[in-house]
């Protein structure tokens, strides 16, 4: 009986329309079917069958999609402790299912930018979700067909948020991600748009050494300002043992990635550089003389490098361009190009709330892999036009030919779209997205969206080649398991 009351009630603001007016009935509501559904949990599927036939979760779905932030913040501390109690299978898949989970996480993601208090409601409900993922609880939210993880996808837009316990939040939901073995997810964590994430990372470390020696220059002449010191060495610390944390995971191919960010956007052009080592010469001449790194904080830095990573690859590397006549003319030329970094990274919140915008270009140029692709044949709600007008292109051919091919194999098809989205940009906008997507392959080893050759000139395969010649190691399974694992403690100090 109290279900179908809730359903009339719900029903009658619907049709009135007025949300706002009625924030307090509507928030009662939901508490009460956070309380009722608690309650009944325990009962066999009893309420499980009772929601469904009411279809309380699109109702919720409702009332989110108004964008009332009183409501949605309710919403969330609502959900957040449905996920986190209960404990009758059918239910929890219940409020995984149709999609709603991710719905609710993309809705709410225009809170954040401005309030506090709702960042640490939407990040705690992710961290909730997140902490009963595993492989077959991951299908609701992995979305396989189109490489779309809404969750991951919008918690890592906070990875410069200056709360540093949303930032450790957000640090530990990407660790139970990646922590679940299911090779899809770790395809798509080396793909457009997360793989920009290692790079994030990387240029982060690298912002904190610049800040760090700045900090030293300016207290120079007068008492250090300790605290300030301490911080930001303590946030480097931080993400080392992230990284390591990550290393840990032993995914190769995400290690891989973070290794090659490492040195392509921090150690060689910022430790290494400033270090003056003659092994290394010429490189990134352009660099501005104000973001050079103190040799203090880049011996300093490399001590905890030492200390923090254990990571035999990484270690063979560091320790190789550190102690050996390293010499590299296809690197050297490398490095003399150095690029930017990503344009899309900032290392302040404010910053990237300033100067982040949507465009079509973002759109693409961020986001860019065959399964990214693949949405241009489904997605009709976008707010570009772009996207609507080659969608509805497609729609006429699949209703005009049945046996029209949209399989990932068709790389006719994948050809075609990619003309489709091109002839929507202007020669410049191909330019730019050119270049974001060859300087990142480079910079993490891997083709991103339009490069399908500059992964090959990355820092690791360099490295590579120069051990297995240089060591005279014909063996890269003996290279990497035995040379990783024991060269460096052996013969660190015999050079």
């Amino acid at each position: 009986m109290i279900y179908r009351k809730l359903y009339d009630i719900i029903e009658y603001l619907q049709n009135e329309g007025d949300f706002k007016n009625n924030i307090k009935i509507i928030n009662e509501i939901i508490k009460t079917m956070e309380l009722y559904l608690l309650y009944e949990d325990k009962e066999s599927k009893k309420i499980h069958d009772l929601f469904c036939e009411y279809n309380f979760l699109e109702k919720i779905n409702i009332f989110s999609k108004k964008r009332i932030k009183e409501i949605n913040s309710q919403i969330l501390k609502t959900l957040s402790t449905l996920v986190s109690k209960v404990s009758n299978i059918f239910t929890f898949y219940y409020l995984m299912s149709n999609n709603f989970i991710n719905n609710v996480i993309k809705i709410n993601n225009c809170f954040i930018k401005n309030d506090h208090s709702f960042v640490v409601l939407y990040i705690k409900f992710i961290q909730i979700v997140s902490s009963k993922l595993n492989k077959t609880t991951l299908q609701f939210l992995f979305i396989q067909e189109i490489n779309s993880f809404p969750l991951l996808e919008n918690v890592i837009k906070l990875y410069n948020y200056p709360d540093k316990n949303i930032k450790n939040i957000i640090k530990q939901i990407f660790l139970d991600i990646i922590k679940i073995d299911y090779k899809p997810l770790y395809d798509y964590l080396s793909e457009l748009p997360i793989i920009s994430y290692f790079c994030f990372l990387s240029c982060n470390i690298k912002d904190n050494l610049i800040l760090l020696s700045q900090e030293i220059k300016e207290n120079k002449s007068q008492k250090y300002e300790i605290s300030n010191i301490a911080k930001i060495i303590n946030d480097i610390i931080d993400d080392l043992i992230y990284i390591q944390n990550i290393f840990d995971a032993n995914c190769d191919k995400i290690n891989y990635i973070i290794i090659n960010c490492m040195f392509y956007y921090n150690i060689i052009p910022y430790i290494l550089k400033f270090l003056n080592f003659k092994n290394i010469r010429n490189i990134n001449k352009r660099l501005d003389k104000q973001n050079k790194v103190k040799k203090s904080v880049c011996i300093f830095f490399i001590d905890l490098l030492f200390t923090y990573i254990n990571n035999g690859t990484f270690l063979n590397m560091l320790y190789t361009l550190l102690f050996f006549p390293f010499k590299s003319n296809s690197i050297n030329k490398y490095m003399l190009n150095f690029p930017i970094q990503p344009d899309n990274y900032y290392y302040n919140w404010e910053e990237s709330l300033k100067k982040t915008s949507s465009s079509f270009l973002n759109y693409i140029q961020y986001n860019f892999n065959n399964h990214f692709l693949k949405t241009f044949l489904y997605k009709n709600n976008s707010k570009f036009t772009q996207v609507q007008q080659i969608y509805e292109k497609y729609q006429k051919k699949i209703n005009n030919d049945p046996s029209f091919n949209v399989d990932d194999e068709n790389q006719k098809l994948l050809k075609e779209i990619i003309k489709d989205i091109l002839s929507k940009l202007s020669f410049s906008e191909i330019n730019i997205m050119s270049s974001y997507h060859n300087y990142l392959s480079i910079g993490t080893g891997m083709n991103c969206g339009l490069s399908t050759k500059y992964s090959d000139g990355c820092i690791i395969k360099k490295m590579e080649k120069f051990y297995l010649k240089y060591f005279n190691i014909e063996n890269r399974e003996l290279f990497e398991n035995k040379f990783a694992k024991n060269f460096i403690k052996d013969n660190l100090f015999s050079y």
